[in-house]
This record gives structure tokens, sequence and C-alpha cells, in this order.
């Protein structure tokens, strides 16, 4: 399913590398015969990292912006896709690896987890990315679109990678834990950044760049959430009374 090559810039052996490697390839293969209409073949790279922002930036080299990791409260990234001209490239903390060859059932459900939710984020990448070449949707954005569109984006490929990378090593709870979370955090936090602006005379370019990042998160978040209901085939209220109580 996976022919590029997998590379490991971190504190393991040869060995657990090599078994790594090959387990990373195995669960590509399982997810290509779960859904056959994957496709991975734009993936030029995966690499696992002690240093997990220096693999970013190895990722995107010299001339583009390096991409952010997500480091709101209780949404640390560990794996992220890499758009590169020629394809993309996928970088995942060491962590993931060691958790992804450990003897411990919890490690290495939470270590499957990522690696699906990743490659599914190659399809979708390779798939938008198809779409763009063929004129079927547009790549430049206007000034409205720019802010929101970015948003909706994050939602779309939270919901679909978790939707299509659900499987028995899934966690149930805690995408929903973290939504609750950041719903009352952000809410909390925009009205702080509202009452900064009305008071400070109307500093809109300052509001924004509190807002954005934060509505962005909470767009990942309620994507995560969704994509997690879609893949239990399961409604808000059957599986989390609570949480659907407070967005109503």
């Amino acid at each position: 399913a996976i022919s590029c090559p997998i590379k490991f810039a971190w504190n393991g052996t040869e060995e657990q590398a090599y078994k790594a490697a090959t387990l990373v390839r195995v669960h590509a293969q399982l997810h290509k015969e779960r859904h056959p209409w994957m496709t991975f073949t734009e993936l030029r790279e995966i690499s696992f990292h002690t240093d997990y922002e220096q693999g970013l930036k190895d990722a995107v080299g010299l001339d583009k912006k390096q991409p952010e990791p997500t480091k709101e409260a209780g949404g640390f990234s560990v794996g992220m896709l890499v758009k590169n001209a020629d394809g993309s490239k996928l970088v995942m903390h060491e962590g993931v690896a060691h958790a992804l060859i450990s003897e411990e059932a919890e490690r290495n459900d939470f270590a499957i987890s990522v690696v699906w939710h990743e490659l599914c984020h190659v399809h979708d990448e390779t798939f938008k990315r198809g779409l763009i070449q063929k004129g079927s949707i547009k790549f430049a954005r206007d000034a409205m679109e720019s802010r929101f569109l970015p948003m909706a984006e994050s939602m779309w490929v939270e919901y679909f990678a978790n939707k299509y990378s659900h499987g028995p090593w899934s966690d149930s709870q805690t995408e929903f834990v973290l939504l609750r979370d950041a719903v009352q955090s952000v809410r909390s936090e925009i009205r702080t950044a509202i009452l900064t602006y009305r008071t400070s005379g109307g500093q809109l370019d300052a509001l924004l760049a509190v807002a954005e990042p934060k509505v962005r998160f909470l767009a990942q978040c309620f994507g995560y959430a969704l994509g997690r209901l879609a893949g239990l085939n399961k409604n808000l209220d059957e599986h989390d009374e609570e949480l659907g109580t407070l967005l109503a």
C-alpha cells in the first residue's frame, strides 16, 4: 500500500526501527483492504522524530512556512501531514513508533489510531489536490474565504480521518472530553479577547490573532467528535448525553 521510505531520527535501535516500519506498512495495507478506494500514492516519506518540531522543519525545507503543531490544552499534536509541491510527507513524534512496537495494549492501540488517522489525511490531501488540478475546486480564495475556509477544512479533515480510521483500537471517549474542554475554554478566551478589543480602541487585527486559531481548534475538535460518532454509528445524545446538553 505504501512504498515510500520510512525514516527515524529517534532514541531507538535499528531493530526497533525495522519492526516499527514493518508495522506501519502492515497497517497501511490493512487500511487499504478495509477501504480499497483510498490511495497513498503521493506519500513521499514517513518519519519519526525525537524533536518533532525539527522534523516538521526538515520536511518543509527552506522555501515554505513551517506548519504549527496544535498546542492548545489537551490537543497536543504527535503527527502531521506536510504538503509539498510533489506530494506529502508524514511526520510523527517518536513516541508513536515506540508505542507501535510496545507490548502494552493501550499504548499499541494509541499508535495504531494515530497511524490510521494520519494515513486518512494522506488520502484526503491527494483527493483534494486532484480536484484542484482538474479545476473542480478553486485554489485562490478571497479575503472572506481565507478566514473561514481553513476553519471549515479543519473540521472536515478531522471528521474524515476519524470516521475512516475508526476501529477496535479507537478511544471512544477522548474526543468528547477534548470537545467539552475546548468549548468551555475557547468561549471564555474569546469573550476576554472581545472585551479587550472593545476597550482598547478597536484593534481588530489583535482580536483576530487571538480568535482565529482558537476557533480553528474548536472546529477541529468538532470534526474529531463527529468523525468518531460516524465511526461508532451513533448520535451525540446516545454516546454522550451530558455533552449534547451542553451544546444544545
